[in-house]
């Protein structure tokens, strides 16, 4: 087993992670405000105090037993959250952005697209089955599903801003196995 300690000036990106990953600890340290004299002479001299510290302390946090020592909540910190956040491809970046307006220029409290809907609407054109491993992985939409557990082929609408006048919103009617996007994931102040 083996650690690693990585600091980094960009705490946005400066690696790639999804919210699934539990190898890693992301804290944001606070800047040093003042200069410390003697600051490597200091932290040598509180070595032997740091090591009796370690060998003495009482472990108060229990094994959970999952992957690792820690819980997941534990250790996914907001700054670990911002790191996910900031991996995510482009192109969900571009979707998210995309449903966040629609939901400010519609008003709607959820939005049903299917994967075909995306493409056509956000005019985008990537592979079908990519954009749906995609969008599941990444925004987790609901989906309607049937007694089974499968997702159900129903009927649906959402709103769109017209894009030939930007005071009228089209509304669209489909068939499918859409997704259901909610408002709550993707703007502040609901």
């Amino acid at each position: 087993m083996m650690h690693f300690i990585f600091g980094s000036n960009h705490e946005d990106d400066f690696i790639k992670i999804d919210d699934y990953d539990s190898r890693l600890w992301i804290r944001k340290v606070k800047s040093i405000k003042e200069r410390i004299k003697g600051f490597d002479e200091k932290i040598e001299n509180e070595i032997p105090e740091f090591v009796n510290f370690i060998q003495d302390r009482q472990i108060n946090y229990k094994d959970v037993g999952e992957r690792l020592y820690f819980h997941p909540r534990d250790f996914q910190t907001d700054a670990f959250r911002n790191v996910v956040k900031h991996s995510e491809p482009s192109i969900i970046k571009e979707i998210r952005t995309q449903l966040t307006e629609m939901f400010y220029v519609t008003g709607a409290e959820e939005i049903k697209m299917t994967v075909k809907d995306i493409k056509a609407e956000f005019g985008l054109r990537h592979e079908h089955n990519y954009l749906n491993k995609e969008i599941q992985n990444y925004l987790k939409p609901k989906r309607d599903l049937d007694n089974n557990g499968n997702v159900k082929v129903s009927t649906y609408e959402y709103m769109i801003p017209d894009p030939t006048n930007t005071e009228a919103i089209l509304n669209r009617k489909g068939k499918g196995r859409y997704f259901i996007f909610e408002r709550s994931e993707y703007c502040e102040n609901n």
